[in-house]
């Protein structure tokens, strides 16, 4: 890794409007980027479009940046804020017919509860019931 004078310079040069030392910036930190990109996506497809986006609003957003000595850790900053924003705004959909018998059960316990008024449990997915949370549950 460079020094962080040597970033600092790099993303002065990239402000002047030299973009190969944005590539040179993005190439020092593309490892992490993508490495974070990857633990918070559920593929890798999806874990190259947050790296993307990532990028892409670095390069936008670079005039933003305070302290250039510290861009990489700027860039890890939008990187996470990026897989987060992408994982709370995307639809999970699983198909009523793959789901497991639980969540069916839970689907239908839902409707009753707003029907009648009365209020959810505390855990949708109760304990010791064979069901799992969403989020564990097998790609359909």
């Amino acid at each position: 890794m460079t020094a962080p004078a040597e970033q600092a310079e790099l993303v002065r040069l990239a402000l002047a409007g030299n973009k190969d030392a944005f590539v040179e910036l993005i190439e020092l930190h593309k490892d992490m980027v993508f490495g974070l990109a990857y633990q918070n996506s559920p593929d890798a497809s999806e874990a190259e479009d947050t790296a993307q986006e990532a990028i892409l609003r670095a390069y936008r957003d670079l005039r933003k940046l305070r302290a250039p000595e510290r861009f990489g850790q700027w860039l890890y900053g939008i990187t996470i804020n990026v897989a987060r924003e992408r994982m709370r705004t995307s639809k999970l959909t699983v198909p009523l017919e793959s789901a497991p018998n639980c969540a069916r059960r839970t689907m239908h316990q839902n409707r009753r509860r707003k029907k009648t008024g009365s209020s959810p449990r505390s855990r949708p997915f109760p304990r010791n019931t064979g069901c799992r949370s969403p989020s564990a549950m097998p790609e359909p």
